[in-house]
């Protein structure tokens, strides 16, 4: 049976059943359940909120209520929803937070008449200017629209056409900017590249017939034929035996095909003085043929 009890917090009877009374549940009004004019209500508790209510009496709700209720705005004249619960947990109203679109107040032609006047295809009155949305941009130095999200456009990144992000044959493409690195490019179609890309493509040398490969960016920044620099081996190009044969013949151990004659690894080599072959870099047999037995820098014992 519902009865009607005393609260030591205010001089209303509350309503409640005696079951639940001794289920352990106390005043209705204090705990947010009923609303008592000047002790729960709207007006009384969040008296700032209540200056904001449109269209509901604050004095017949609670501050926390999960009721939708219409709000004002003290930044425009707009009229927004949102529960009573949000608005006590802080959230506001959903156009100055950029949650919503208000034209005139946060729309991009408003706020950011810059970015609108480069807006294509869609009405910068529908969108804010920081939306994650991917949208269509127009660039001044072409004529190829360009997308990125609105939320970059926002922080200052502009076309990534321009900055080498992607491609537009005819304007930013290895056949447009650099042709003399187009024309020595193999087995892949230079419109569709970047210069500058990260990319290992393959590359013809006029010095020889074999392709070698690097980076488009190394190549833009001058670095050339890796066969040329001595950087890899090319039989019948660059190699040992082709380049210094004389050295070659010393060669002990290693094929002279597989190695330039500038080497820094440390070979052995044969000497006509005695059998015993000695160490020494290429590079160094390069510039000095002598035997480090012959000249006592080692040690050969029945030699030296």
């Amino acid at each position: 049976k519902v009865l009607l009890w005393r609260c030591p917090n205010h001089d209303q009877p509350y309503p409640s059943s005696g079951n639940s009374r001794v289920s352990g549940h106390g005043c209705g009004y204090c705990h947010g359940l009923r609303v008592l004019p000047g002790f729960n209500d709207m007006a009384t508790t969040r008296p700032d909120m209540a200056a904001e209510l449109v269209s509901t009496d604050p004095t017949t709700i609670i501050a926390g209520t999960h009721e939708v209720l219409l709000w004002r705005c003290p930044n425009h004249e707009e009229t927004y929803r949102v529960t009573g619960l949000s608005r006590t947990q802080g959230s506001g109203c959903p156009y100055c937070v950029n949650v919503r679109v208000l034209p005139g107040f946060n729309d991009m032609a408003t706020t950011r008449p810059d970015l609108a006047a480069e807006l294509v295809g869609t009405d910068p009155t529908t969108i804010i200017a920081g939306t994650p949305r991917v949208l269509l941009w127009r660039c001044p130095n072409h004529d190829e629209p360009y997308p990125t999200k609105g939320a970059n456009r926002a922080r200052g990144q502009g076309c990534g056409f321009c900055h080498g992000l992607r491609v537009l044959p005819g304007f930013n493409d290895m056949a447009t900017t650099r042709p003399d690195l187009a024309a020595e490019l193999m087995g892949t179609d230079p419109t569709t590249i970047i210069a500058g890309t990260k990319k290992v493509l393959l590359w013809r040398c006029p010095n020889h017939d074999e392709p070698y490969s690097l980076a488009g960016a190394q190549r833009a920044a001058g670095i050339g034929c890796g066969y040329c620099a001595s950087q890899k081996v090319l039989p019948g190009f660059n190699d040992m035996a082709t380049t210094q044969p004389s050295m070659a013949t010393d060669l002990v151990g290693t094929d002279p095909t597989t190695v330039v004659a500038g080497t820094e690894k440390v070979l052995l080599w044969r000497c006509p003085n005695h059998p015993e072959p000695y160490p020494a870099r290429g590079i160094n047999r390069l510039k000095d043929r002598s035997c480090c037995y012959c000249s006592n820098k080692r040690v050969l014992p029945g030699f030296n």
